[in-house]
């Protein structure tokens, strides 16, 4: 996982929780976006307690990070994970309590396989799927920036007061579920970024932070000079569900619906993503559309010049540059992709490593969210 999802229990001091935590929800209590649906959140078949998983090796979930949650949370409800095999403990514990509100703690790869596994266990368990929360600890945060949840403290806060959910849909690729996924250009500079800060300790120079600092470097020595200087690879999208359709530059589908089997879209393309959420990292909002039609997710294909993109920076952050004719944008219930030579395909945030072709469908059901 990108950030390396990882039981280690602490026994916090809980003296004065109770006065952080109404103080903390008078402060950061916020209304919800219109586009997102609030629902009553009283579940009578699980308990009401909280868990918080904090991933130790997410890029913020530093000392001081730890010591603030455990302030908060009543002692043996967090758990801080360092390994997989830490993780996978911590996630049994979480649905074995039967706890109603799970927290994850780090960044969008943390969420990933935090949502894929407890998910997996609930089903196995034959228990409820219990809400959850993001605390923004990772580097990108994409999910962070689709519910609104820019403070660990505040998540922790509405998380205790059981006021409100947001259903959100999920993608489901090779058995793992998320929020995006893709190939391209956000694949590679996922490699890239890999590729890098491994190059960056043989060289000495590790000390270099994790996050934003090290895709800068990826992103300016690798990514950029690849894609200027290579012919695009032919990208094939093909609509393997329910009717799919065109979507406008207002947001609404157009045109006729694409039925099963029909090719979508086909030629040299720097990228080829769907999401159901309109966020990539660090606020770039790649997909405007997404969460805009019930049961259908947004998929963008594009083939737009490098001096397109840089020209647009700011449009394209804000989720309004529209080119109708580098741009593709549809709305499907599932799509396969296929790709002329192996290239890299990440879920998530997660590598799946080389693909010819991926499947990409819509989870059967909406996961809540904390409000």
């Amino acid at each position: 996982m990108k950030d390396g999802v990882t039981v280690g229990l602490l026994a916090p001091d809980v003296l004065g929780r109770a006065p952080m935590l109404a103080a903390a929800t008078s402060r950061f209590r916020r209304t919800l976006p219109a586009r997102l649906t609030a629902t009553a959140n009283v579940r009578p078949d699980f308990d009401q307690r909280v868990a918080v998983v904090l991933n130790r090796n997410a890029a913020q979930v530093g000392d001081r990070l730890v010591a603030d949650v455990s302030r908060m949370v009543p002692r043996g409800d967090l758990f801080v994970t360092r390994t997989l095999d830490e993780a996978e403990a911590a996630a049994h514990q979480v649905i074995e309590r039967r706890y109603g509100t799970v927290l994850l703690g780090g960044g969008d790869g943390t969420v990933t396989w935090g949502l894929t596994t407890l998910l997996r266990l609930a089903k196995q368990s034959g228990i409820a799927v219990p809400r959850f929360g993001v605390l923004p600890c990772g580097t990108g945060n994409s999910m962070a920036f689709a519910l609104d949840a820019h403070d660990p403290m505040a998540v922790i806060a509405r998380a205790a007061e059981h006021g409100v959910t947001r259903p959100v849909e999920l993608l489901t690729v090779e058995g793992k579920l998320a929020p995006f996924a893709g190939c391209g250009l956000d694949a590679q500079i996922l490699d890239d970024y890999s590729r890098t800060s491994n190059g960056l300790s043989r060289l000495g120079l590790g000390f270099i932070p994790a996050g934003l600092g090290r895709y800068s470097i990826a992103v300016a020595t690798r990514s950029i000079p690849r894609y200027m200087a290579r012919q695009l690879p032919e990208v094939i999208a093909v609509n393997a569900g329910a009717p799919a359709f065109r979507i406008g530059e207002d947001g609404r589908p157009a045109g006729e619906p694409i039925a099963a089997g029909d090719v979508l879209w086909r030629g040299r393309c720097a990228l080829a993503s769907c999401a159901t959420i309109p966020y990539y990292g660090f606020g770039l909002k790649m997909f405007p559309f997404a969460g805009q039609q019930r049961h259908r997710f947004q998929l963008r294909m594009s083939d737009a010049p490098t001096t397109a993109i840089l020209a647009n920076l700011g449009g394209l952050f804000a989720g309004t540059w529209r080119d109708v004719e580098h741009i593709h944008d549809f709305y499907c219930e599932r799509v396969t992709i296929y790709l002329e030579k192996e290239g890299a395909f990440q879920v998530g945030g997660d590598l799946l490593g080389p693909r010819k072709s991926v499947t990409v469908g819509l989870a059967p059901t909406a996961v809540d969210f904390v409000g």
